[in-house]
């Protein structure tokens, strides 16, 4: 029996409103449906025409197929910053998977770890700014100044655990794929 890859994947036609769809892969088939039915089948000879932008990081697809265009991308809605490596890892492997002898690259992982690592660095530094606000403000009142003072703490203890993770029992990094 043939192994069968299926996949959750939002997907148009248009520039505007994605539909939720299945993405499933069996045998020699590629098959995108969705509640109305089957949106399009690709044999392995039509491959060539899907083509992963560069712009999507791996996690997006656009497929030619039935004289349309169609957009397919890995990311559901509403997709937080943690989701988009998952989304982006998903992404390759399907690449892998309709090309044969791809090796995916870890630019993308590299490059969503690095601006989750920037936010994380931003994040601490706008704590500790309001925090250091608040202690020099000679109008805040002391309740003010406490929680500035822990915002302070937990500020420098977020980023001690993201500089050195091992201290607290935890190890740093991540694999990319």
């Amino acid at each position: 029996m043939p192994e069968t890859w299926q996949e959750k994947v939002r997907w148009s036609s248009h520039l505007w409103g994605t539909k939720e769809g299945n993405l499933s892969l069996t045998g020699e088939k590629l098959v995108l449906s969705s509640d109305d039915g089957e949106v399009f089948s690709l044999s392995p000879s039509e491959w060539p025409k899907i083509v992963w932008p560069r712009y999507g990081f791996g996690a997006n697809m656009t497929i030619h197929a039935n004289n349309r265009r169609y957009y397919v991308t890995f990311f559901a809605r509403g997709s937080s910053l943690m989701e988009w490596r998952d989304a982006i890892h998903r992404g390759v492997e399907w690449e892998a998977r309709l090309r044969p002898g791809y090796a995916p690259s870890k630019a993308a992982a590299l490059l969503v770890r690095g601006f989750v690592d920037i936010m994380k660095i931003l994040w601490v530094l706008m704590m500790l700014l309001g925090a250091l606000i608040l202690l020099v403000d000679e109008q805040a009142a002391w309740y003010d100044r406490i929680f500035a003072s822990l915002l302070m703490l937990y500020a420098v203890g977020s980023g001690l655990m993201w500089l050195k993770p091992s201290w607290f029992g935890e190890k740093r990094g991540s694999k990319a794929f």
